[in-house]
């Protein structure tokens, strides 16, 4: 049997398990209307839109209970006896919650019909449009196959959905197959820090004290996005000549803080190997949040943290070595060469002249700002929990 086919029978198995699992909770037990439940697969506490969105909740309702469950299931990390328990424990909160907020694709939703009762929200962790995801993969290579999405409708079940801007309606309704009304324009939580925080040096200035050596250097935030398929995990290989760019960045007095995509897997002898006076790796000591606003400039390609720090003003730069192929094999939304046109790189070299560079261009970035967000004023959390409770 192809590896294909037996994934689906396996997929298939699974959903009916799933159904029986979840309808027998949902005959038992009733819907409990003070139950709020936030769910990530992404790490393994919480982080970005669902932290903040849970810290407000928790001061504005205290009231209510507060359920957080965080695994990643779907890298082949779990034991299946543990995977069953972990799949119960979902189906037993999602049959019981009144709010099942998630912000993810979540397989264990889309294998039920939620009951009545209980509203799902997706806060999906990606700002701005940018690459395609969803149903707009639907033909792609990577993507979900016609036969597969009559067994699992991906994205399916979600009653609302929560953007920053006008622009991605039209976008999510057509990624998650829903109806526009559907798709609330609230703003993300985790920009609420930074909204508030434009001009405060204090992330920085803290940083600093905790790191005497970058003194009066500046810091350059590199955060390349995930190349692979979801939820798997790839080692991290640098796509440029580290050895070369840590000489330049020391003459230059310079330091380059790399913060990798939660799905990639530190390079050990890399880290290990290179000169820690040029080279910060943030291995989990600080939140992409602190570090946007440590930063004084950035280096990404296909990720949604251009859209982040965009609302900073800083200086962002996309090194795109592989654009043609992703193009090819994920696709976008956008013309994304024309979102920064004057930053976007093809070749190392032209990256590198943009890093020791001593001004760089930030009229680009504020354009970017004020088109992907419909309000600047930090109080997202709040107008999604009026949204939920009103």
């Amino acid at each position: 049997m192809q590896k294909s086919n037996l994934k689906l029978l396996l997929t298939k198995i699974l959903k009916i398990v799933a159904i029986i699992t979840y309808q027998t909770i949902c005959l038992l037990i009733p819907v409990k209307l003070n139950r709020v439940v936030f769910v990530t697969p992404r790490h393994d506490v919480l982080k970005d839109n669902l932290y903040y969105l849970y810290e407000e909740m928790r001061k504005t309702k205290p009231e209510l209970e507060y359920i957080v469950l965080t695994q990643r299931i779907y890298n082949g990390k779990i034991a299946p006896l543990n995977f069953i328990r972990h799949m119960s424990k979902v189906y037993y909160y999602l049959a019981t919650s009144r709010l099942f907020i998630i912000d993810d694709y979540y397989l264990p939703l889309y294998l039920i019909k939620v009951r009545k009762k209980t509203e799902v929200i997706q806060l999906w962790h990606a700002s701005g449009p940018l690459k395609k995801v969803g149903l707009s993969l639907i033909g792609l290579p990577g993507g979900p196959s016609k036969e597969y999405l009559r067994t699992v409708p991906v994205h399916s079940n979600y009653d609302k959905v929560i953007v920053n801007a006008d622009i991605e309606i039209d976008i999510y309704a057509q990624a998650f197959g829903m109806p526009k009304e559907h798709i609330e324009v609230l703003g993300s939580p985790r920009t609420d820090v930074l909204f508030r925080n434009v001009q405060d040096t204090t992330k920085k200035d803290n940083f600093i004290k905790e790191h005497p050596e970058f003194i009066n250097k500046e810091l350059i935030l590199y955060a390349p996005t995930y190349r692979g398929k979801s939820n798997d995990s790839n080692h991290y290989i640098p796509r440029f000549d580290m050895e070369k760019l840590v000489t330049l960045l020391l003459d230059k007095n310079k330091v380059l803080l790399v913060n990798l995509h939660p799905y990639m897997i530190e390079n050990e002898d890399l880290i290990a190997s290179t000169d820690k006076k040029a080279v910060f790796w943030n291995r989990k000591e600080y939140t992409i949040e602190d570090l946007l606003m440590i930063s004084d400039a950035l280096i990404s390609d296909y990720s949604s943290v251009i859209y982040d720090f965009a609302i900073l003003e800083k200086p962002i730069a996309l090194y795109c070595f592989d654009y043609e192929e992703y193009d090819i094999l994920r696709g976008f939304y956008i013309d994304f060469k024309e979102l920064l046109p004057t930053s976007f790189f093809l070749e190392e070299e032209d990256l590198v002249n943009w890093i020791v560079s001593a001004e760089k261009n930030i009229n680009e970035v504020i354009e970017m700002k004020v088109k992907n967000f419909k309000y600047h004023d930090g109080q997202s959390s709040r107008r999604i929990i009026h949204s939920l409770f009103n």
